[in-house]
């Protein structure tokens, strides 16, 4: 009987065991969720936070570039002004003062308007823009000058000699002219503004 109640003791025991087992394990299971509830939680919070600031930060950076950018609107652009060849009481330091064709040439009704210079095989965008802040804008100006006042108001303008200038006066009197013709035959015997030996 000893040993009966002995055995039913010890079961009893066992069981209570079991049960404690089995109620910390499902305690321990429920504490893991919590903590990796609270974990994804915490990394959600932290993803939505960092998104936050990318898009912030692209939207600053957007309200830069539109700064930077004009808008465009629908009114008509306007054209660019072209400066004026310079005067007679102060022609440009790098001509010879005693030049009066060059300074007639400026004074001829076209120089108001100016040339498309690129026109002249030889004169690229570079070489237009520094004839241009010369004030040399028509092809009646370049007709009148010399292969060394050309040079001269190029390098006055930080550019260097081309071969091609040997031609240019040449080139300009025909379009100055309005004799196309002549300056396209011209223009296929030259090989990139100068001549072919």
């Amino acid at each position: 009987m000893v040993n009966e109640e002995k055995d039913s003791g010890m079961l009893g025991l066992i069981i209570a065991v079991l049960i404690l087992a089995v109620l910390a394990w499902l305690w321990l299971q429920q504490r893991i969720t919590e903590i990796s509830t609270e974990d994804a939680e915490r990394s959600l919070a932290d993803a939505e936070k960092k998104a936050e600031d990318l898009q912030e930060a692209a939207r600053s950076q957007l309200g830069s570039v539109k700064r930077a950018v004009p808008i465009h609107t629908s009114e008509p652009e306007t054209t660019p002004e072209v400066p004026q060849p310079p005067s007679v009481a102060t022609p440009e330091p790098s001509l010879a003062s005693s030049d009066t064709a060059l300074v007639e040439a400026a004074q001829t009704p076209e120089a108001s308007s100016g040339d498309d210079l690129q026109r002249i095989e030889g004169i690229g965008p570079k070489y237009e823009e520094i004839l241009v802040a010369a004030g040399i804008i028509t092809y009646a100006q370049i007709a009148h000058m010399s292969e060394d006042q050309i040079l001269d108001v190029i390098r006055a303008g930080g550019g260097r000699k081309s071969a091609s200038m040997s031609t240019w006066a040449e080139q300009a009197a025909l379009a100055a002219k309005g004799d196309w013709e002549a300056l396209a035959i011209l223009q296929a015997k030259l090989s990139g503004g100068r001549r072919e030996e």
